[in-house]
């Protein structure tokens, strides 16, 4: 079980970015000119139910909390296209909110390509994804992997996220193979 900030079949956010050996410019006028990246925001096992594999580095753990130093995991997309040939552990990259820089992320994993869109058939998205700990979200989506049909764990699904808070909203579930 995880959280994203939004489920694998709605395209994820788009931010400019900036790496730390490369200046971008945000042209007010006509808009960035800074590239653009998907984010999303996660919890902790999101590759896990996912399915998706480390490919170098780690997953986020406890030390990736709000005091801890900001970081970042990528795809295998992100990293070839921004730092071809070289190894991306250790590397910087910033987003912006509007005009604002955000704080340097330090990459601290890579991971396999995942279709994280709503685009038929999938495309695979040059992506990054933050720790929910260090970015948290009003709105986010609990996933779950089951050894089963998951259609029989809906009632039970919902009974224990309402256990969590009752007044917390919940919408579906909808199985991930219903898309």
């Amino acid at each position: 079980v995880t959280l994203a900030d939004r489920p694998f079949m709605w395209s994820p956010n788009r931010f400019p970015f900036e790496l730390a050996s490369a200046a971008y410019a945000l042209d007010s006028a006509d808009g960035q000119t800074c590239p653009l990246t998907s984010a999303l925001t996660i919890g902790p096992a999101y590759f896990r139910t996912m399915g998706a594999k480390i490919l170098s580095g780690r997953e986020f753990d406890e030390g990736d909390r709000a005091a801890g130093p900001p970081v970042v995991i990528v795809n295998q997309k992100f990293a070839d296209e921004s730092w071809s040939g070289e190894r991306p552990l250790g590397k910087r990259l910033r987003l912006f909110h509007g005009t604002e820089p955000e704080m340097w992320l330090t990459v601290v994993g890579v991971v396999s390509n995942i279709a994280q869109n709503d685009s038929s058939p999938p495309r695979l998205d040059s992506l990054i994804y933050l720790p929910f700990a260090q970015r948290p979200a009003a709105d986010m989506w609990v996933l779950a992997r089951t050894g089963g049909p998951p259609e029989g764990l809906e009632a039970a699904f919902r009974h224990e996220v309402q256990a969590l808070d009752p007044d917390l909203p919940v919408y579906g579930p909808l199985p991930l193979t219903r898309r």
